[in-house]
């Protein structure tokens, strides 16, 4: 099986209309996988490296490299999981697998962003650059779904906003209310 990761991550950033059209046949999420693991290494080892620099704690570095892990696997499973639910309700005939693709390939806006996390610490106007790659994140994405899904955009922007919410509840009871249920001297 051949992953082509460096064309695809170019694609993505630079064109996505052919990159989605390319890929809207590929089937199952091996493929696709393999993009956000490799993304997701990509972004963990910044990560690690930026704390190491500023705290200069290398035990704090598997730490960071395991959140950086989960945050990004729970992100492309169960917010397209969530996302799904609504591609359903809303009549979209295309598989999970088509759902889970598109997250999984935009998920190749977390190098940049972490760049430019890294990079607003001395300087606060970089958060501009953010707020553009933000926007330009959205519209690629919302084009790969509805490349992959067929639905409509303003479908997918209600969808979106609904599964938002919905994934901070989640976020808010898995942080605050399942840690509640494990013993403190585990934690």
């Amino acid at each position: 099986m051949e992953i082509d990761y460096f064309s695809k991550l170019v694609g993505i950033f630079i064109r996505p209309r052919e990159f989605f059209s390319k890929y809207s046949k590929e089937k199952g999420i091996t493929k696709p996988l393999i993009f956000l693991i490799i993304t997701t290494a990509i972004v963990a080892i910044i990560s690690m490296m930026f704390n190491w620099f500023t705290d200069g704690k290398p035990t704090a570095l598997i730490y960071v490299f395991i959140d950086v892990i989960i945050t990004a696997f729970l992100f492309a499973f169960l917010f397209s999981a969530i996302f799904h639910v609504g591609v359903k309700i809303a009549k979209g005939k295309a598989p999970y697998y088509q759902t889970f693709k598109a997250f999984a390939y935009t998920s190749a806006f977390g190098i940049p962003f972490q760049v430019i996390t890294l990079l607003t610490e001395p300087s606060p106007y970089i958060g501009f650059l953010g707020a553009i790659l933000v926007i330009w994140l959205l519209l690629v994405l919302g084009y790969g779904l509805n490349k992959f899904t067929g639905l409509a955009g303003w479908v997918l922007g209600l969808i979106y906003l609904v599964s938002l919410v919905l994934f901070t509840i989640i976020g808010f009871w898995i942080e605050y209310g399942l840690l509640d249920l494990i013993p403190v001297e585990y934690l």
